[in-house]
């Protein structure tokens, strides 16, 4: 810090003395602190919204393919049958792809 000195600069101890040096960086750094977790907050929020959408899209899908049944020409216990397995595969892919959104490994 000699040259620093020698340069015409003031040295660091002068400036950190200073309570004003304090409340710019607590300033910056609460500004900066807010700033990513309002960030972090906003994304976490647009992800669930995402995942809200995905689960109300499969759930439409699933709607068309119960009404598509209903005009097929079988037995009422045929479509009941078609209800109960095509809603157990979609509650089975909802529940994969949130388990895929975890990225845990440990979880079967």
């Amino acid at each position: 810090a000699k040259w620093l000195q020698r340069s015409g600069y003031v040295s660091l101890e002068v400036v950190f003395q200073h309570h004003f040096v304090y409340q710019v960086f607590t300033y910056g750094l609460g500004f900066a602190m807010v700033f990513r977790c309002n960030l972090a907050y906003y994304r976490w929020w647009e992800g669930r919204r995402w995942c809200e959408q995905m689960s109300s899209k499969w759930f439409d899908s699933l709607q068309q393919a119960i009404a598509f049944d209903a005009f097929s020409e079988v037995s009422e216990i045929q479509h009941w049958e078609f209800r109960v397995q095509i809603t157990g595969l979609y509650s089975l892919l909802h529940s994969q792809a949130m388990t895929e959104l975890t990225h845990r490994d440990d979880i079967p």
